[in-house]
């Protein structure tokens, strides 16, 4: 058997393609705990976690651009397709230095359970998107798909009580 080299993970787009992103860090933090977790726990009334990220960005485009922005959405996946359920964004201030997101993760049960009060969804894909477009601006849309750099499937672990 073959083994394929792991990939780097960097920008796609005509604009991005010099420019890279190292994911230096990726922890879940569930509750009060320090330790990281590889999933989120859905608790009585949702998920309320963190999102710990650490990145590095060289040879950045968007040194000279006020907006340097990463976003973090999270999606549930059903049958058809992905389902919007949060999504964050940070600004980032200092070029060319790692810097650590905190990025709370709060999901209401209402959008993960369906009308039986069983999980919707056993995993949802956490994505990150790095774009000079602000939310609200035109083409923020196109320019988060394009920006997205990393995705990861996290399962949800159901500790309500039966």
């Amino acid at each position: 058997m073959r083994r394929r080299p792991v990939q780097n993970l960097s920008l796609k787009g005509r604009d991005l393609m010099e420019n890279n992103i190292s994911l230096l860090e990726l922890k879940i933090i569930n509750e009060s705990q320090s330790d990281a977790d590889p999933y989120f726990k859905l608790k009585e009334n949702g998920i309320e976690s963190k999102i710990i990220t650490t990145l590095n960005i060289t040879n950045d485009p968007f040194i000279g651009n006020s907006n340097r922005v990463v976003f973090i959405t999270i999606a549930g996946i059903n049958d058809v397709d992905a389902v919007y359920l949060s999504r964050e964004y940070v600004q980032i201030t200092k070029p060319n230095e790692p810097f650590t997101i905190y990025s709370a993760v709060n999901i209401d049960k209402k959008y993960l359970l369906d009308d039986s009060g069983n999980l919707k969804y056993k995993d949802v894909i956490v994505s990150f998107a790095y774009t000079r477009k602000l939310p609200g601006e035109i083409g923020i849309s196109e320019s988060i798909r394009v920006g997205t750099f990393f995705k990861t499937n996290v399962p949800i672990l159901d500790e309500r009580k039966k």
